[in-house]
């Protein structure tokens, strides 16, 4: 263990958004159990710029809670069209493949905490087993 590490304890590592295409957004967000945020944006988007640190800090605190995606809307446009994205960045909000609603523009990281305790808190079912 280094100096940081017995100063300040062990840092997690960070978790990455799963990259969705048209091939795997049925396996990776429609067939999935439980909240599964969908990150889409831009290489030309500032804003988009200024969330993903934000949606990477997010997938990592609540890698256990729920899941988090990512699509870059210029990769998939027939998937981007198909799941309404007007403008980016856009968190689409899906819970056991079933959409929840969207939120498009730049939102603070506690935005999105207090929307995940609200919406999706931790189940006491869970600490008990």
């Amino acid at each position: 263990m280094g100096f940081l590490s017995r100063l300040f304890g062990e840092r997690k590592p960070r978790v990455v958004p799963v990259s969705l295409d048209d091939a795997n957004f049925t396996q990776e967000v429609l067939e999935h159990k439980g909240p599964c945020l969908v990150y889409v944006w831009s290489d030309a988007c500032s804003h988009c710029s200024k969330l993903a640190p934000t949606i990477i800090k997010i997938a990592t605190k609540y890698q256990d809670r729920v899941k988090v995606c990512e699509l870059k809307a210029g990769i998939s446009p027939a998937l981007a069209r198909r799941m309404e994205i007007r403008g980016v960045p856009t968190v689409v909000v899906f819970e056991d493949g079933k959409l929840l609603g969207r939120l498009t523009g730049f939102r603070p990281q506690s935005y999105f905490e207090e929307m995940i305790e609200t919406e999706f808190p931790a189940s006491a079912s869970k600490d008990e087993t």
